[in-house]
């Protein structure tokens, strides 16, 4: 049902702005497919079933003509089995027909219809031939699919074909400034994968040009090749200099900044100071959503470090979102006992899941 009134609404819409003030009626009289669609959806989308009738031999004459969305329409009509009798048959002659003369994201659809087996019966067979006529056509998810299904089915002179094919689309798509692309081809020419020679110059050139371009997966890539000293020489100032402008538009960075100065991964050098203001920016700027725990864990930290002032702000701070949520009083009431122990001088729990568990 819900199938048939997008098609239903999207056609009437799209064929009316295409067809313009023309009497719709009397084109759709002279043959034109457009107005023979934009009829079949004004009737069907009646829901009598006289009208219904009609407008189904109006999406015919439509299909008929060759004009593919009307085939596509058609096919899920029969596949569905809602105002004709349902027929398999019919739906995958209608649907094939609409994919060869329609665009590749058309061929791709009906691939995956055969392979969910939804609306028509489950066909593997079909399904992979339809994919792989979208990926021959230049579609990129059609290309991905199509070597996941042929790896499964052990078939790695196929799986490979896709992959390369997709590999040098993405390349042309890097040369283009496609910053995705860029990050993906160096990564491919980091490894020498996808029929690419590994070319570690050219694969950092091409990593930094994603970073450069604002791909924040290949600035965090890059970052962590300088702070392991892969494929390029170690180098933690330019890994963290990566990492501070990230955080300037994503917060959660400095989570992970702290992480560094805190665990000393990679080798960083640990400096409990640093992690911590680190930490603060994070709670600070951070997603209010997902900063709640760091700033019960801040609070926690500072209260056993007897600073007062500190602890008692982030308490403050956690139950300023706190105070957002509906149902809330009872955890503002059990922040105000907790910030009442910190202002009375009591000693903080040794473990924070004991601080944690009194909100």
């Amino acid at each position: 049902m819900k199938t048939l009134l997008a098609f239903s609404v999207f056609f009437l819409a799209s064929m009316f702005n295409a067809l313009g003030g023309v009497d719709i009626l009397k084109a759709a009289r002279d043959g034109d497919p457009k107005a023979q669609i934009a009829m079949a959806a004004e009737l069907i989308k009646t829901n009598q079933p006289d009208k219904i009738a009609e407008g189904i031999e109006w999406l015919k004459k439509s299909a008929e003509s060759g004009f593919a969305p009307a085939q596509n329409w058609l096919g899920i009509i029969y596949g569905e089995g809602r105002f004709v009798k349902r027929d398999f048959e019919e739906a995958i002659k209608w649907r094939e027909k609409a994919a060869t003369n329609g665009t590749p994201a058309d061929k791709w659809a009906l691939g995956n219809t055969f392979f969910a087996g939804f609306t028509l019966p489950r066909d593997w067979q079909r399904g992979l031939y339809w994919i792989e006529s979208a990926a021959e056509d230049g579609l990129k998810e059609a290309m991905e699919r199509s070597a996941e299904v042929r790896a499964k089915m052990g078939d790695s002179e196929r799986e490979k074909y896709w992959k390369d094919k997709l590999a040098k689309v993405e390349f042309e798509e890097a040369k283009n400034g496609n910053s995705a692309s860029m990050f993906k081809t160096s990564k491919r020419l980091l490894k020498g994968e996808n029929g690419f020679q590994k070319n570690l110059p050219e694969g950092i050139y091409w990593l930094k040009s994603a970073s450069d371009a604002g791909n924040s997966d290949a600035s965090e890539y890059l970052a962590s090749l300088y702070m392991r000293g892969k494929y390029v020489s170690k180098n933690f100032g330019m890994g963290l200099e990566i990492y501070e402008k990230l955080a300037k538009k994503n917060p959660a960075y400095y989570a992970q900044i702290s992480a560094l100065y805190g665990g000393g991964k990679y080798g960083f050098p640990t400096d409990e100071k640093k992690a911590r203001e680190y930490l603060e920016k994070y709670a600070e700027l951070g997603n209010p959503a997902a900063v709640g725990s760091t700033r019960k864990y801040l609070a926690w930290i500072y209260w056993k470090d007897k600073n007062t002032e500190k602890a008692l702000y982030w308490c403050e701070k956690y139950m300023d979102e706190i105070k957002k949520h509906p149902d809330s009083q009872q955890t503002i009431e059990n922040i105000v006992s907790v910030a009442k122990d910190i202002a009375g001088g009591e000693t903080a729990p040794e473990k924070f899941k004991d601080f944690a568990e009194r909100f």
